[in-house]
C-alpha cells in the first residue's frame, strides 16, 4: 500500500485534449500518463473492499495494523488510523470498458460517501445496499484516467486510477424540444415567370382551314 501511495503522486505528462475511445487506451505506458475518456461509470464489484487505513497524521497509507494502532513509517510512530475510500469501477463508452480505482477525494466528491460509511470493527464487513445501489447507479462522466505500469508476480500490466471525474447532465426538456424542432427553412423565392415556349391563345395565329373545293355538276 505504501509503494502504492507513493506511485500517486508521482508526476503526470498533461492529459489528452480531446476524449479518446476506451478501447484506444495503451496497453503499456514509459511513464504515468493523464489520458481523457468519456463514458458511463459505475460500480460492478461488490465483493471487493472498499478502503484502506491510512496514518490519521499525515494520510499516508500503511497495512502496519495491530491493538487499534498502526505504525507509519512516515512519521516514525504509532498513530490511530484512519479509514480512507478506495474501490474499483468500471468506465465503459461504446467501444470497450476497463477498470479504473477510485481513491478518497473523488469518492468523497462524486460519489458522497466517506470512511465514516465504513464499518471497520467488522473484518470485511459489506458496505449497507443503499450505499451499493448509489455507487452502482450509473453515471454518464467525463473522466481523467491515470495510465501507470504495476507489477506483481514478476507481470507488469497498465492499470487505471481515476484522476478526475465530472458529470455529463443530461439534456434538459427545452434542449429535447429544441433538438426535435424543424429547421428553419429559408423564405421561397418567387419563380421567375418562364419564357412562354409557345405563345398564348389569344396571339396564336389562326390556322387556316382549307377552303373545301367545291364539286362541279
Amino acid at each position: 500500500m505504501a509503494a502504492m501511495q507513493a506511485l500517486m503522486v508521482k508526476s503526470a505528462t498533461p492529459p489528452l485534449t480531446d476524449p479518446i475511445n476506451i478501447i484506444n487506451l495503451p496497453t503499456s505506458v514509459e511513464k504515468v500518463q493523464l489520458i481523457n475518456v468519456k463514458g458511463i461509470a459505475k460500480l460492478t464489484n461488490f465483493n471487493q473492499q472498499f478502503h484502506y487505513l491510512a496514518c490519521s497524521l499525515c494520510s499516508r497509507a500503511s497495512n502496519a495494523y495491530e491493538d487499534d494502532e498502526l505504525w507509519c513509517n512516515y512519521c516514525s510512530r504509532r498513530v490511530p488510523p484512519l479509514t480512507r475510500v478506495k474501490f474499483n469501477i468500471e468506465v465503459s463508452d461504446p467501444t470497450a470498458s476497463i477498470e479504473a480505482t477510485i481513491f478518497s477525494e473523488i469518492a468523497e466528491q462524486f460519489y458522497g460517501i466517506t470512511g465514516a460509511n465504513i464499518d471497520t470493527t467488522v473484518p470485511n464487513a459489506p458496505l449497507s445496499p443503499e450505499l451499493l445501489d448509489q455507487l452502482a447507479e450509473p453515471k454518464r462522466c467525463n473522466v481523467t484516467l491515470k495510465a501507470f505500469m504495476h507489477t506483481y508476480a514478476g507481470i507488469s500490466q497498465c492499470k487505471f486510477n481515476v484522476y478526475s471525474m465530472s458529470a455529463i447532465p443530461l439534456p434538459t426538456l427545452d434542449d429535447q424540444q429544441n433538438l426535435q424542432l424543424p429547421l428553419a427553412l429559408p423564405p421561397s423565392t418567387p419563380i421567375k415567370n418562364e419564357k412562354n415556349a409557345t405563345a398564348s391563345a389569344s396571339t396564336l395565329p389562326t390556322e387556316e382551314i382549307p377552303a373545301k373545293k367545291r364539286k362541279l355538276n
